[in-house]
């Protein structure tokens, strides 16, 4: 069993919080929550700040998002470099796509590789 210091059980609860908010419907109690879990450092908080802000809202804030996702990656979740390279991905944006999943590979992302070889989400969304 994992001990859980103080900090971290701040940062766990205040997630917990965002997520319920969530799941319940109120979207701006959530985007709250979820960025007092980003100021007590959790990185999962950031990836859906991001996801919220490219995929959740209507319309989407782009810029937020890319704000949210590069803050996270700062501070070294290569999850947040995958979102960034399928946020490009979207924009029909190769060079930055792959700009991305470069990172997200030297991070560590299981995904990266595969679609480094493949570009089987960019064939996906940008078929023509």
């Amino acid at each position: 069993m994992k001990i859980v210091k103080g900090h971290e059980k701040r940062e766990a609860d205040a997630l917990m919080i965002a997520f319920h908010r969530e799941e319940k419907g109120d979207l701006e109690g959530s985007i709250k929550a979820f960025k007092a879990a980003s100021r007590l450092g959790s990185t999962d908080a950031r990836s859906k700040l991001g996801t919220i802000f490219d995929d959740v809202i209507s319309p989407p804030s782009p810029r937020k998002a890319v704000y949210w996702y590069k803050k996270g990656v700062e501070a070294g979740d290569s999850g947040c470099a995958w979102n960034l390279a399928m946020h490009h991905c979207g924009l029909g944006n190769k060079r930055w796509y792959r700009y991305w999943l470069q990172v997200a590979l030297r991070m560590g992302d299981p995904d990266a590789p595969d679609e480094l070889k493949t570009g089987k989400w960019w064939q996906k969304r940008n078929a023509r």
